[in-house]
């Protein structure tokens, strides 16, 4: 697990908990791209956290963010103040999708690149055939 997505992620979840939960917080943006950039970003932050293959970053991202999105919003519905909206959850479950697609192609570039870079580029012009050492 690497420490600084790790504690982004906490923070994050601090910030959105605040603004999702709090009874009156007036925000001059709209609620639904609140709730896309705010799940977006978390998204990214969970899928960062941990130094695994693509494959378990996904399905452990996906699980984790696409819960908290239902979760969040099922929570609200039980808070006198906030009303439970299906638009709000489908905002969380666009800008969680769309943060893990993207993670995990960011993931894949960075991969290729690693494997890239590995690699060097073999000199044909300086190429001498009597330098070459036998096998046996």
């Amino acid at each position: 697990m690497r420490f600084l997505p790790f504690m982004c992620v906490v923070l994050l979840l601090i910030i959105l908990s605040i603004l999702g939960f709090a009874p009156n917080i007036h925000i001059k943006i709209s609620d639904k791209l609140l709730h896309f950039i705010g799940f977006f970003i978390l998204t990214v932050a969970i899928y960062f956290t941990w130094d695994r293959n693509i494959k378990w970053n996904a399905v452990v991202t996906g699980t984790l963010s696409l819960s908290a999105s239902l979760i969040s919003e099922v929570i609200q519905g039980f808070l006198p103040y906030k009303i439970f909206d299906w638009q709000d959850i489908a905002a969380n479950f666009l800008g969680s999708s769309l943060g893990l697609v993207l993670s995990i192609f960011g993931d894949w570039i960075r991969n290729r690149f690693a494997i890239y870079g590995k690699y060097k580029q073999v000199d044909c012009e300086n190429f001498d055939e009597n330098t070459d050492i036998p096998l046996t």
